[in-house]
């Protein structure tokens, strides 16, 4: 009777385990952040917690849930220009269930 309820105990918490693990139904998108173009109405001159809060309304509105959203910065990607259009080198990164996968390419996010 003990070995079948630890072999029960040990199946419930693997199922746990596996059930709780959605990650890899995720997909990751990026986006080369722009002096002052970008949908979501920031500028080079934000914050990244505050062009973050931003992507994060923008995707709410598109009905899209962010599962995290974060910047990097790569200098090759930064040009030396002083329209809205350049590129400031952040690179936003969002991760989202791979169900809005077609809703992220829609809004020309790119798929990593």
């Amino acid at each position: 009777m003990k070995i079948s309820l630890n072999i029960l105990t040990i199946a419930f918490v693997l199922s746990l385990f596996f059930s709780c693990d959605k990650k890899e139904d995720n997909l990751f998108f990026y986006w080369n952040q722009t002096g002052c173009a970008d949908p979501w109405n920031t500028s080079s001159n934000d914050s990244d917690i505050e062009t973050i809060q931003a992507v994060e309304n923008y995707l709410s509105l598109e009905s899209i849930d962010a599962e995290s959203i974060k910047i990097e910065f790569d200098e090759s990607l930064t040009e030396a220009c002083e329209a809205c259009s350049c590129l400031t080198g952040n690179q936003i990164y969002v991760e989202v269930d791979d169900k809005y996968k077609d809703a992220m390419l829609e809004l020309n996010f790119v798929e990593k």
